[in-house]
């Protein structure tokens, strides 16, 4: 269960966005994803308890970033942003 792990899943989350900004398409945004950091994660679907959306943010940020969460595990290539 995620919230069992809320620190450590804090952690993962750093490790996933220096990971995620070596994406060549990702990397002219790397200064606004290097100050991200987890404001929300959407549990979408009972059925799927460790499925769902990590939305990111930050003072500043220019777009509102999320990626997708499944089994409880961040996703590798799942972020992206909204304008």
């Amino acid at each position: 269960m995620l919230a069992k792990r809320l620190d450590s899943f804090e952690a993962e989350a750093l490790d996933f966005l220096v990971e995620e900004m070596k994406r060549p398409a990702l990397r002219k945004f790397e200064k606004e994803i290097s100050a991200l950091v987890v404001q929300r994660v959407s549990l979408l679907w009972s059925e799927s308890p460790g499925d769902g959306v990590v939305h990111f943010g930050s003072e500043g940020a220019q777009y509102s970033w999320v990626c997708r969460l499944q089994s409880g595990q961040l996703v590798a290539g799942s972020l992206g942003f909204d304008t």
